[in-house]
């Protein structure tokens, strides 16, 4: 028989048997739905991660804060020099320190909010970080003409529902406090000082660390120049070094330099490709254990499909045994029974990619539901991506499974004796 006329004799068999065909199908559609959902989920979700993480440092960001020893306490310490140093580097773009400091801030109300306070260079840190927009104000070009200048996260600003904490220009009072040791004594120090508001920052979702383990989430931050904030606490150091390299391909290399020059024990150097690799190896390592529970179900179809062809043949016996004396060879009564498999295999993976892909919205929906609807920010990174990889996976594994475990039956009933056979029943 020809290769034609052994797929059309399997397909007219299916048709006979059609009940039994449709729970074929059922099982190996569970099975690749499982997996399909999962995986495109997976997906979607390490795209969305990517693209957050892209939009918040930008590729060719660089993060350059001090390590830590033990006691979490930095084991070193930048200055202005070493900004400086990093700034006449070749490739690199813009750079900026931060210094970070709790307080307080009093409006002309006597409200008093507590707060992080950021010490930068607020012009070339939004240059370097995307995703920080500006709501309302100015941006001082020159921070070191308005040197009593201050501007707000969103959250500071609109600190209660319809209440905003001050008007762009207002003078806004703020605190904080500095200890030191004289004679093995703690003293503790408040210093107070007066800036004037520029500027409000729009709502956003980014958060940068800036080492020691601390987050720059600027919807809860005061933003200071960071000579002003310097001279008020009579410190020369600052916390950390944002920079900016003009090309991803250069984004090594500065980082390589950098860690030469301070030491690579005493700083780390972050990029947004660093990041990116640690967070895909912990979502490979979850996609693998859900895959794992998801390839349960691809062994039930499987065996599901051993058990419907040990069935098919068995009742098939006698036309096994009329095939073979009209010339059939054990070759053609494989194909035969392979061929329907394969045709299984196919139409099961491809309606159960298909409802895979929808049960990877239901299931990211189910996820938000336990997760007591999160928000936006969480609905967006579960979205399932179909991606070729996963529509390629899932189409193989339903062929490659729906022909290895009916390959035993298929090769027992063309082993059979024809004169057995065709006295069976």
């Amino acid at each position: 028989m020809k290769v034609k006329d052994i797929v059309k004799y399997a397909f007219n068999s299916m048709e006979r048997h059609r009940k039994r065909t449709i729970l074929t199908l059922l099982g190996i559609m569970i099975g690749i739905t499982a997996f399909t959902s999962i995986s495109s989920l997976n997906t979607g979700f390490q795209q969305s991660i990517e693209t957050q993480l892209t939009d918040a440092f930008g590729a060719t960001t660089l993060i350059i804060t001090p390590k830590t020893g033990p006691t979490g306490i930095p084991i070193t310490s930048f200055d202005n020099d070493d900004v400086e140093w990093i700034r006449n580097l070749p490739h690199v773009e813009t750079t900026t320190g931060a210094l970070g400091k709790t307080g307080n801030i009093s409006n002309a109300d006597n409200i008093t909010i507590q707060t992080t306070f950021i010490g930068t260079e607020f012009s070339k840190l939004k240059n370097i970080i995307s995703g920080i927009e500006l709501a309302e104000g100015e941006i001082p070009t020159d921070e070191t003409e308005k040197n009593d200048s201050l501007i707000l996260g969103y959250h500071n600003q609109h600190y209660a529902d319809n209440e905003r904490f001050a008007d762009i220009g207002e003078e806004v009072e703020v605190s904080t406090a500095i200890s030191f040791r004289v004679n093995g004594r703690v003293i503790v120090e408040t210093i107070e000082f007066t800036l004037t508001l520029q500027g409000t920052l729009e709502e956003t979702t980014q958060s940068v660390g800036m080492g020691a383990g601390s987050q720059l989430n600027p919807n809860k931050m005061a933003f200071i120049p960071l000579e002003t904030l310097q001279n008020q606490l009579n410190i020369s150091r600052i916390h950390g070094i944002l920079s900016k390299v003009d090309d991803t391909d250069h984004v090594d290399g500065v980082a390589d330099e950098i860690r030469s020059h301070f030491g690579e024990d005493k700083v780390d150097v972050i990029t947004s490709k660093a990041i990116l690799s640690t967070v895909n190896e912990i979502l490979d390592r979850i996609a693998i254990f859900l895959m794992a529970i998801a390839s349960v179900a691809l062994l039930v179809a499987g065996f599901g499909i051993m058990n419907t062809m040990t069935m098919s043949v068995s009742e098939r016996t006698k036309e096994i045994g009329i095939l073979k004396s009209i010339g059939a060879t054990n070759g053609t009564i494989l194909g035969i029974f392979l061929s329907e498999a394969l045709l299984m295999g196919i139409a099961g993976g491809i309606l159960g990619i298909g409802l895979g892909y929808v049960g990877g919205f239901v299931l990211g929906r189910f996820i938000l539901a336990l997760m007591g609807n999160p928000g936006e920010f969480f609905a967006e990174m579960l979205v399932p991506v179909l991606s070729p990889m996963t529509i390629g996976v899932s189409f193989a594994l339903a062929v490659v499974i729906s022909v290895i475990f009916a390959y035993w039956p298929s090769k027992r009933a063309a082993n059979y004796d024809p004169v057995k056979a065709l006295r069976f029943g």
